[in-house]
């Protein structure tokens, strides 16, 4: 099914690619600034927010780990399309 736009289904934009470079570094900052907090959960024996400290972690890394693979699949197709069109274009010697 042909979509209005023209872009296939699961086809993923650059702009999205970078906002979400954008939001994940914003959860990381947060998560550094949460971590700051460390001791004094610590101190008053607060695991239930140590434990989500440690999942709010993991959500982060996995979110950066993933936007990081999606930047190099971006990055291997755009320099694939480029030497591809270089290679076309080269006309033989006679």
């Amino acid at each position: 099914m042909k979509q209005k736009n023209g872009v296939r289904k699961g086809q993923i934009s650059n702009l999205h690619v970078w906002l979400l470079s954008f939001v994940y570094g914003l959860l990381a900052i947060f998560a550094v600034a949460a971590t700051m907090r460390l001791p004094f959960y610590v101190a008053v024996h607060d695991y239930g927010r140590l434990i989500g400290l440690v999942l709010f972690w993991f959500v982060v890394l996995a979110g950066l780990a993933d936007n990081l693979h999606t930047h190099l699949i971006l990055w291997q197709q755009a320099y694939k399309t480029t030497n591809q069109a270089q290679t076309m274009h080269i006309a033989p010697k006679s």
